[in-house]
């Protein structure tokens, strides 16, 4: 269920309806909290565009979760411009 709930918050990301992707992204963090480091990089987009607190700390697990690949390597990016 964690990819089914982060491609619909993909979907809801694309049709501009932030508010509810950030809800699917949260929904597949629940599911799987610890081992799915996509929705930490998609939710933590979000909350840095918004202004809004945690986007760090979600970047961050995502480079904990699965440190050697290029998802990894954006969440470092991010991290270095904030």
């Amino acid at each position: 269920m964690c990819l089914a709930y982060n491609n619909l918050g993909r979907t809801y990301e694309k049709m501009n309806q932030k508010s509810k992707a950030m809800s699917e992204y949260r929904a597949a963090l629940r599911k799987c909290p610890s081992n799915y480091a996509e929705p930490h990089f998609h939710l933590a987009k979000l909350l840095q565009q918004r202004g809004m607190e945690g986007a760090r700390a979600h970047f961050q697990k995502c480079v904990e979760i699965q440190p050697d690949s290029s998802l990894a390597e954006r969440c470092r990016q991010y991290l270095q411009v904030q």
